[in-house]
């Protein structure tokens, strides 16, 4: 997965395969890796859906991610 995202970073499916990522980053048990790939995904893709969005607080919210005021539940 991460050699596809080096490859082609702006892909439409970038961020859907870094969300992917970090679930099963979260499934072996890093956590805190999990949150680091969610907080790339926020910070480098802006033009996110609301569900996208929406899929990104829950997992933040499950993983107990520390998330900027800035970047927290989706309006």
């Amino acid at each position: 997965m991460q050699g596809l995202i080096k490859k082609a970073p702006d892909a439409r499916e970038a961020p859907e395969i870094l969300l992917l990522l970090a679930y099963s980053l979260n499934q072996l048990g890093k956590t805190k890796e999990a949150c680091v790939t969610i907080q790339k995904i926020r910070s480098s893709y802006k033009e996110l859906s609301q569900s996208f969005k929406q899929r990104l607080f829950d997992a933040e919210s499950q993983y107990k991610c520390t998330v900027p005021k800035s970047d927290s539940k989706p309006a």
